[in-house]
């Protein structure tokens, strides 16, 4: 039997992310997140900052990759092959 993490891709997805448009290691968890859907509220408890803290380096990663909104992005790192 193989177990198989359903969110590696989506990481792996955001660590290509990250190379490809230069985001910091706290953006890039985030962007991560946001790939796997969740929301702001569920990502600021999975990392152990506010709400606020999550909107900020969403922000920046919409910022650096040039999309408006969370969804965009979350688009976007799922055309990324993994």
């Amino acid at each position: 039997m193989q177990i198989v993490d359903p969110e590696t891709k989506t990481r792996l997805q955001a660590r290509r992310l990250q190379t490809m448009f230069g985001l910091r290691n706290a953006e890039t968890r985030v962007a991560a997140l946001i790939g796997s859907g969740m929301n702001r509220h569920d990502m600021a408890r999975a990392l152990g900052v506010s709400p606020n803290t999550i909107k900020k380096h969403a922000a920046r990663c919409f910022g650096k990759v040039g999309v408006r909104a969370q969804p965009n992005l979350a688009r976007f790192i799922a055309s990324i092959p993994a």
